[in-house]
């Protein structure tokens, strides 16, 4: 008998959690485990399969919390047989983490760097589940409506993320004026959402600092509502993709450009360490640094990454005057991270898992005594 799985998360969100979930569940469903789904979040978007499977019938063996720590406190007491799958950036978690994840059977985490972060503060499991290729990933029909107004010879350099330090926009503004003052033919888009950004202000601030006003008309920051159709143009127009975070979990845009075989350019550290590889794309050194963004999960002690500018610029140029041979690279890289984290792959691997837990579960064992983090068996 298959096991049975309530799955609780964010699924129909735009975030990089959500896009997770609704990997997770397609993974799950795929490794043939009973699934009901419990959406904890608004609905933005649509996933047939995960609509399916909402709200089943079903008394589960073992409940999956996908989302941030601090929101599992009620299923935490309902529910002995809890695993919190969840993520973080730096180099601690946040205080009151460890205590609410005392007493859950185990925490999974997207990337190796996680594993050992969350294991510093854990007394019980912490497994590496991969987030899985973006069952979404190349769907929707591309719709060039939003995008801005591109010549056919242009090349476009991307990014997707939320404006904050922590994504570093400031940086990679930097490195492209740096890279392309000179070549009238290079266009930064940088689609955000509209949450905690000022465009005016972020305009101006831009202005007082590169006085080449030339170089400013080719950088387009886009802070609106897109759909999924334009945001699949976006992808598709883009020449080469731009992520000098200063720490991800996973970092879903990243990942999905480097399945796709478009070129990246981003910084090696944290979540995106565990699928960009130098063979296929471009990563850029770093330096770990305090965390300088004002944020309740934040504290003074914790450190992420400062990526190196000066490289990121000449990353970029190298991309830019050398696309062919990286464009085949990337595609090459794009293959193998398809076949390593696919949503079979990554199902198989929970499936696994979650079969061991409950078996512990069954022999009478507490289920802590494996105590252990695992590094996921996909390389």
């Amino acid at each position: 008998m298959a096991l049975r799985i309530a799955f609780y998360g964010p699924v129909f969100d735009r975030m990089g959690f959500s896009t997770a979930s609704r990997a997770y569940v397609h993974a799950l469903h795929s490794a043939g485990l009973d699934i009901t789904v419990i959406n904890l979040g608004r609905k933005h978007l649509n996933d047939p399969l995960v609509e399916s499977l909402l709200h089943r019938n079903i008394e589960p063996d073992l409940h999956i919390f996908s989302f941030f720590p601090q929101n599992v406190l009620p299923l935490r007491l309902m529910f002995p047989r809890l695993i919190v799958q969840t993520a973080w950036e730096t180099e601690s978690i946040p205080e009151d983490w460890a205590t609410i994840l005392a007493d859950v059977r185990e925490v999974w985490v997207p990337c190796f760097h996680n594993a050992n972060v969350f294991q510093k503060s854990l007394r019980g499991p912490v497994f590496v589940w991969p987030h899985p290729v973006n069952p979404q990933l190349e769907v929707a029909a591309p719709d060039a409506s939003r995008l801005p107004k591109l010549k056919e010879s242009d090349f476009v350099i991307y990014s997707v993320f939320l404006w904050m330090e922590r994504k570093n926009p400031l940086g990679m503004i930097a490195a492209f004026v740096n890279a392309f003052s000179e070549h009238n033919d290079v266009v930064l888009i940088l689609k955000v959402r509209r949450m905690w950004i000022d465009i005016d202000q972020v305009n101006e601030q831009l202005q007082q600092q590169y006085k080449n006003a030339e170089v400013l008309k080719r950088i387009h920051i886009i802070a609106e509502e897109w759909t999924e159709g334009q945001m699949e143009a976006l992808a598709q127009r883009g020449n080469c993709y731009i992520g000098l975070h200063r720490g991800e979990g996973w970092g879903y845009p990243i990942f999905d450009a480097a399945c796709r075989g478009t070129p990246v350019v981003a910084t090696g550290y944290a979540g995106p360490a565990d699928y960009l590889d130098p063979q296929w794309h471009n990563i850029v050194r770093y330096v770990p640094v305090p965390v300088n963004q004002k944020f309740h999960l934040y504290n003074e002690t914790m450190m992420w990454a400062e990526p190196d500018i000066e490289q990121a610029t000449a990353l970029l140029s190298d991309v830019h005057s050398h696309y062919l041979f990286h464009r085949e690279r990337a595609r090459a890289g794009a293959e193998q991270l398809k076949n390593r984290f696919s949503i079979e792959r990554v199902g198989v691997m929970a499936k696994e898992r979650l079969h061991a837990i409950y078996e512990t579960l069954s022999d009478g064992t507490n289920g802590t005594a494996n105590k252990l983090s695992r590094r996921a068996e996909c390389t």
